[in-house]
């Protein structure tokens, strides 16, 4: 689960202060009423185990016995963003960020503030390099302050200098669980899978209850189209935790991967429920919009955009599916206007300014705005330079599997360009790690017909009909591939 890195560094660098300060820092009570301190610890050990409603079940009254429990405000807001909850996340940094500046000891501050300058509104935050540049030389072996490293260079996208930091730890700790998990994510998105697999295993046999390392090596399976395999994971992740939400989405997720476009969808609403007034609720439904445009089923598309927009009336996300829907719809001067707008507004903000992630989401999907657009105007030269441009901008910033998308559609492009063996060439790298991705099966039929190679349509054509063996028998794709195998039949007749 991608997400665990923040989570899990706040909880590392707090069960750890202990360890790290000076006499001075260790002999101040972090708390004068042990009950809230025991309730604070149990609630971090709940979020290595990413129990998230247990821990802030126990750090809320924490914090009401003691208010001015300063690292349990910080577990806190750490606690309600994994759930998503948007305004208890700022109050709580808030509170928590008011009561760091009184930390007494400087090392025990410095290293809260650390933490809490991850939200740019903190105190702190303009001081944060600093702060980082005097732990690395004050504390250069204490992991903790190393995981700190570890995060920002992740956040840069510099994942050689984060792999160097989380191997440094278990120089230090050899049974640091955590570091086997990050680096399991950083080989996936490489696509080194069979080393994601190994460290993704390790963290399960040193991490053995959480619900977590099932969900790991399942987005593992996953990527590599080994569905089966992350089914289990994801079913054991749930049976450890019923109530952890990823391994439901991801389980969702493996259905519509299948082709079980129902199954996945009646999940992922249920958990889109579940998840009401979160911002993973959008999230959610933003992926189940994406669903329906990748199985071609453009009437539920427009159904469930509508539903988004007004769910979601003031979300910037909104703003650009409204231009989406607006370029479909042949307005393209008011679509262009409305897209112009909600980019000017991202790239004038704070936050793009300072989130690597900000500016990396909003250049991609101004990217992706450009290439719809292509598309809907039929426009074959455009639409192969547009995708070509947002594959080659995520190329080294997103993990491999989260490019196929673009991937596919500069194959799809490619082929409507009447250039098929550059769309085969574009599918190879996909398919040589996932041969079930049937959207892409589909493009590497119609481009082996169009070069009347016989024998690679026939390849091709087997293991699509084999990657829809589960499908829905209604989903679009299996009709055309009932199609394609005449088509395909007659090609080897004449052959």
């Amino acid at each position: 689960m991608k997400w665990i890195v923040w989570v899990l560094a706040i909880a590392a660098v707090l069960i750890g202060l202990e360890f790290v300060f000076g006499d001075s820092d260790r002999n101040q009570p972090i708390s004068h009423d042990p009950l809230a301190v025991s309730l604070y610890e149990d609630g971090l050990q709940d979020l290595f185990a990413l129990r998230f409603n247990d821990a802030v079940t126990k750090l809320e009254r924490a914090l009401e016995l003691d208010p001015g429990f300063a690292e349990a405000g910080i577990a806190l807001a750490g606690a309600y963003s994994r759930l998503g909850m948007t305004q208890e996340t700022k109050a709580a940094m808030a509170l928590a960020d008011s009561l760091t500046e009184s930390i007494p000891g400087d090392r025990r501050r410095m290293l809260a503030q650390v933490r809490i300058c991850r939200n740019s509104a903190a105190t702190s935050f303009p001081i944060r390099d600093s702060l980082m540049t005097r732990l690395a030389r004050e504390e250069p072996e204490n992991i903790f302050v190393l995981e700190a490293l570890a995060m920002d260079a992740r956040s840069r996208s510099d994942m050689d200098e984060a792999e160097r930091i989380w191997k440094r730890i278990l120089e230090f700790d050899p049974n640091y669980a955590n570091s086997y998990n990050q680096l399991g994510y950083l080989e996936l998105g490489r696509g080194n899978y069979e080393s994601a697999i190994n460290h993704m295993q390790k963290y399960a046999f040193l991490s053995p209850g959480m619900a977590n390392t099932h969900d790991s090596l399942g987005d593992v399976y996953m990527a590599m189209g080994r569905y089966d395999e992350a089914e289990s994971e994801y079913k054991l992740a749930l049976s450890k935790q019923p109530d952890f939400f990823y391994a439901l989405i991801h389980l969702g997720q493996t259905y519509i991967a299948r082709g079980q476009l129902k199954s996945g969808l009646d999940l992922l609403h249920q958990v889109s429920s579940k998840m009401a007034g979160t911002e993973f609720e959008m999230e959610i439904d933003q992926g189940i919009l994406m669903s329906y445009l990748n199985a071609g089923l453009l009437d539920e598309l427009q159904e469930a955009n509508s539903k988004f927009i007004a769910k979601y009336p003031d979300s910037g996300r909104t703003v650009i599916n409204r231009a989406v829907q607006l370029v479909y719809r042949g307005r393209s001067a008011e679509s262009r206007a409305l897209m112009d707008s909600v980019l000017t507004v991202r790239r004038t903000s704070l936050k793009y300014r300072t989130s690597p992630r900000t500016r990396l989401r909003t250049e991609s999907e101004s990217m992706l705005y450009e290439a719809i657009a292509a598309d809907v105007l039929l426009d074959a030269p455009a639409r192969v330079k547009a995708w070509q441009k947002i594959v080659d901008f995520v190329e080294d910033k997103f993990p491999f599997q989260e490019q196929w998308y673009y991937r596919r559609h500069l194959a799809q492009a490619l082929l409507d360009a009447g250039r098929p063996d550059d769309a085969l060439s574009a599918l190879q790298p996909m398919l040589s790690v996932n041969s079930n991705l049937f959207y892409c099966l589909e493009i590497a039929v119609h481009s082996s017909l169009a070069l009347r190679d016989a024998t690679g349509a026939r390849q091709f054509m087997d293991q699509l009909r084999w990657s829809l063996r589960d499908a829905d028998r209604d989903l679009p794709i299996v009709k055309r591939a009932s199609a394609l195998e005449a088509l395909v039949t007659e090609l080897e007749s004449r052959s």
